[in-house]
């Protein structure tokens, strides 16, 4: 009985030792993440300063009801300006202000919405009263459109099986 007793715990103990040392390897589902190249395209607004080739035909000085610089400007390059904002600004002195340089900004009339070369418009500033003397100065920006684009990576996910050494009953808890 002494020899079956033992064989008993001989075997117990080979099963335990057995059974849990790291002797297979066990699968186990991991979440992998990885990054994916996509492309992409936006359309953009901008604002750009173009050069500008506006002349002032002719201004004066309106102190009637509001006081103003009035007068007619002429599109003397060879593109015509789309969706422009042609600006005129008057910078000037007045007589209670003569060494301080004032400046307003006014548009053409109507706005237009392209401005054709050799095309003539009228502008109209508002100035401050007393204006002793002024200048007029053209600007112009552009609003134009451009397609940016390049590749961005995006996120992503997936399970995966993995494997880690383990012991069997580990294994046989997996379910293989």
């Amino acid at each position: 009985m002494k020899k079956a007793v033992t064989a008993i715990v001989i075997a117990v103990v080979v099963i335990l030792v057995v059974g849990f040392a790291p002797l297979v390897d066990v699968p186990y589902q991991a979440i992998e993440t990885y990054y994916v190249p996509e492309l992409y395209r936006v359309t953009a607004n901008f604002t750009e300063k173009v050069e500008i080739a506006v002349e002032v035909v002719e201004h004066a000085f309106v102190g009637d009801v509001l006081p103003s610089v009035q007068g007619k400007v002429r599109n003397t390059g060879n593109q015509t300006l789309y969706s422009a904002d042609v600006a005129i600004w008057v910078e000037y002195y007045t007589d209670r202000f003569p060494y301080l340089m004032l400046s307003s900004r006014g548009g053409l009339d109507p706005v237009p919405t392209t401005f054709e070369p050799g095309e003539i418009r009228d502008f109209s500033v508002l100035v401050a009263e007393g204006v002793s003397s002024y200048e007029v100065i053209p600007t112009a920006t552009q609003t134009l459109e451009k397609e940016i684009g390049g590749y961005r990576y995006v996120r992503q996910e997936r399970a995966v099986t993995r494997y880690k050494r383990g012991s069997i009953f580990e294994y046989l808890r997996s379910g293989f």
